[in-house]
């Protein structure tokens, strides 16, 4: 098992049924532990607020800001491995950091996850600190096919919103209301770096200081 503690863990799972989701609510996960990362994949260090991995899929993470569910203090806030066709909406992101690639939310090998969606079902993600070359407030490598939407992201010291070799990712939408906010990040608002980072489109996004 390359990961030593998570909050909370759905793996090798495959939830069809709406009935069989259970959106997680009003619930915290804070301040887990940072090991050394796994020798295998460095992408992420060990203590993970919610993992989501294994070919995981239809998982609900999140419903509404009436039912809120935070994430703080933890090396990555939110973590999807080798997972499709899950969403992540209405959550609360604080305060990640860690010796590797601390990030708020990570996504690696994953394709086809709703990150955010607009309004009340909208991710914050703020304060995110790693060294350099991390620190990002949502990071995805070798994911292709995701929507990122309506999310803010605010003061970490990477990126605002980071790809790398990955594909045909949406950031943002149709509108403004669907776009993300990119406010106060450390380099870059939204960055793509990589050979194999092709065909993404960024569409009405506000990259700034302040709002």
């Amino acid at each position: 098992d390359n990961f030593t503690t998570a909050g909370l863990r759905y793996s090798r799972m495959t939830l069809t049924s709406p009935l069989d989701r259970n959106p997680i609510r009003n619930t915290s996960f804070s301040n887990f532990s940072s090991f050394p990362a796994d020798p295998i994949s460095t992408t992420v260090p060990d203590g993970v607020g919610i993992l989501i991995d294994s070919d995981a899929s239809h998982i609900i993470v999140g419903e509404d800001r009436t039912t809120p569910v935070s994430v703080s203090g933890c090396p990555v806030g939110i973590y999807l491995d080798q997972s499709s066709h899950n969403q992540i909406k209405a959550i609360d992101i604080f305060g990640s950091f860690g010796p590797i690639n601390a990030a708020g939310i990570v996504l690696t090998g994953s394709s086809e996850n709703q990150i955010g969606l607009p309004g009340a079902l909208a991710n914050f993600v703020e304060g995110v600190t790693g060294p350099i070359g991390s620190g990002h407030g949502i990071a995805l490598f070798e994911s292709n096919e995701n929507t990122i939407a309506g999310n803010t992201i605010s003061f970490s010291t990477g990126a605002g919103i980071y790809l790398e070799n990955s594909e045909l990712n949406l950031i943002g939408g149709s509108t403004f209301k669907e776009g993300n906010e990119c406010l106060a990040n450390g380099t870059h608002g939204i960055h793509f770096n990589g050979p194999a980072t092709l065909a993404n489109r960024a569409h009405s996004n506000f990259i700034g200081i302040t709002r």
